[in-house]
């Protein structure tokens, strides 16, 4: 809980510091993507393609000609990830919180009402001793 506090105070200390600038913190990626290559890798593998025939259906030239690397463009908003991190880190932080407040309250109760359960069992157990018919049946057997 001390840790998530912490969280909280950084972020919201670097917000504050970051506001009055009024900077774009969106970064342009770009990365190749070679996630594709793999498939057509496995399928040489699996057998699904020969490697020794001389025509286009051949896995090694369909991995040569096909297979092409893909460009990926991406943008990161470092501000907007600072933002999810600190609404995050609040909601578990409140969360957190709630449970162990209610979690004491959630023991009473569950402790007060097997109490209860256990003083009327022991109240039913000793209405059935006293009552009239119970002694009857014991008296007519001796």
């Amino acid at each position: 809980m001390d840790g998530q506090l912490f969280l909280i105070q950084q972020l919201l200390i670097l917000e504050e510091e970051i506001v009055p600038f009024d900077i774009n913190f969106t970064i342009k990626e770009t990365v190749l993507d070679f996630s594709h290559i793999w498939s057509a890798i496995r399928a040489l593998f699996r057998g699904q393609k020969s490697m020794f025939t001389f025509s286009k259906d051949n896995a090694i030239f369909t991995i040569l000609t096909e297979v092409k690397p893909r460009i990926k463009n991406s943008e990161i908003d470092y501000k907007k990830d600072m933002e999810f991190l600190l609404k995050q880190t609040k909601n578990n932080f409140i969360n957190d919180v709630s449970n162990s407040v209610t979690n004491h309250i959630q023991t009473f109760l569950t402790q007060t009402s097997l109490q209860a359960n256990q003083n009327r069992e022991k109240k039913s157990t000793a209405e059935s001793l006293i009552s009239p018919g119970n002694h009857t049946d014991s008296v007519k057997s001796f």
